[in-house]
């Protein structure tokens, strides 16, 4: 079986606290950041930060990981990282944009074998374009 959708999607970076707020226990948020280095080079990365207890308010999730947002219109700055924190160690970097947040999908598994063609409860016709095939969610 083939996996058809991708495992992410990016929202708006406006979205982080949202974002942060709906994430559960010990689990991380993604971010794509940008930013330049000393040498004046523009560098773009992708960087997880594990998030503590859920139930939190969402700028409180993040400052105890380390990592205080600034919301700037409908960007996200990072106005400040605390000494070893998660963030920091993490990669994130004082001053850098966040750029889009990654969220995960919901994973749609497609086969084309004979036996995914003929009708099931656990399947359905899938939505995507594709020779007879079904759809598995995960």
């Amino acid at each position: 079986m083939d996996r058809i959708t991708p495992k992410f999607k990016d929202v708006p970076a406006a979205q982080l606290f949202e974002v942060a707020k709906t994430t559960d226990d010990n689990e991380r948020v993604m971010v794509v950041i940008k930013g330049s280095i000393i040498e004046g080079d523009e560098v773009v990365k992708t960087v997880a930060l594990q998030l503590g207890a859920a139930g939190a308010e969402a700028r409180k999730r993040l400052t105890d990981a380390g990592l205080t947002g600034l919301p700037l219109g409908g960007q996200v700055q990072i106005a400040q990282l605390k000494f070893g924190s998660r963030a920091q160690k993490s990669g994130f970097e004082q001053g850098w944009d966040i750029q889009p947040v990654k969220v995960p999908t919901e994973a749609c598994w497609c086969s084309i074998s004979r036996r995914a063609r003929r009708p099931s409860m656990d399947r359905q016709p899938c939505s995507y374009p594709t020779a007879s095939s079904y759809c598995f969610k995960a």
